[in-house]
Parts: structure tokens; C-alpha cells; sequence
């Protein structure tokens, strides 16, 4: 399996593939985000934690397609901004309780500098089950969801 990477002035997208289980007939479209588990991303070969996203971040849309073909694919816009590039995983502000009960915002933002060599990701990808919710999708992915296997992408940045 392969992956399909371009790049712009002001933009990177990698389309992150991954195996569909045969008797799956409705996957998540390729514009849903929300979908895609981030286990881990490295820049250069250190690990990038997520930081606080300040921008006004949309949830991202949900959407579905039949299967047409065994491999499935996600694709990941990583948005130029100043000297990093950005990619928020499409849930945009979400708000957590604290130790002391008050509500903290917080955004699944990443962020690498441009002078990047190497991007590193390891995902995985839900796939859509009978019962599921949509509004349970946009605030995090359920750890019961049914799962894609593990995969590791390496991509080499111009």
C-alpha cells in the first residue's frame, strides 16, 4: 500500500491509505479527519505533541462512500502558517474539565517547522458501525470503535 503526497506554497496533503475488512460496505469518505486515530507523529524523528490552536478551527464534515476497492484513504491538509506547517484532526475547540472543575479549551493541533525533512505518522483509521453517532464523532473517537489495523507513514517533505 502506498500514499499520495503533494505539495504547495501553502499547503501539504498526504492521503493516509488503509486496509478495508472485507464484508465492509460503507467506509468514512476521505474528507473525514474525525475518523483518523493519531497514535503518533514525528518531525525529524522527535515526537510533536499537540498545542494550543488559538485560530477559529471548524468541526470537520463526516461523510460516507461505498467501497470500491479493498484500500480506504484519509487525506491529511497540513495548512502553512508562518514558519510550521498545522493540521488540527477536524474536532476544532473542545473543552475538558479540569482538577478543579472549570472548563479548559483545548485542539488536537499539531505543528512541524517547515524545514522539515522527514514527517513520520502511525494511525489508524474507525470504520462506521451499525448504531454509530455522529455528535459522539466531534468530540473524540470512541474507544470502543472498531478499528483499522495500525499503520506507520513516512514522508519525505521537499
Amino acid at each position: 500500500m502506498g500514499f499520495v503526497f503533494s505539495q504547495s506554497k501553502d499547503s501539504i496533503t498526504i492521503c493516509l491509505e488503509y486496509e478495508i475488512p472485507s464484508g465492509t460496505e460503507i467506509v468514512f469518505s476521505e474528507d473525514t479527519v474525525l475518523a483518523l486515530f493519531i497514535e503518533e507523529i514525528c518531525a525529524d524523528g522527535i515526537i510533536i505533541e499537540t498545542f494550543s490552536d488559538v485560530r477559529n478551527i471548524p468541526v470537520g464534515p463526516i461523510g460516507y462512500a461505498k467501497k470500491i476497492s479493498p484500500v480506504g484513504k484519509i487525506n491529511m491538509t497540513w495548512d502553512k502558517r508562518g514558519m510550521y506547517y498545522v493540521w488540527n484532526d477536524g474536532r476544532g475547540i473542545v473543552f475538558s474539565v479540569n482538577d478543579e472543575g472549570f472548563y479548559v479549551p483545548k485542539t488536537n493541533s499539531y505543528r512541524f517547522p517547515t524545514d522539515t525533512k522527514v514527517l513520520e505518522i502511525k494511525y489508524k483509521v474507525l470504520l462506521p458501525t451499525k448504531g454509530f453517532n455522529e455528535r459522539d464523532l466531534e468530540k473524540q473517537l470512541p474507544s470502543a470503535g472498531f478499528y483499522t489495523a495500525t499503520y506507520r507513514k513516512k514522508v519525505e517533505l521537499k
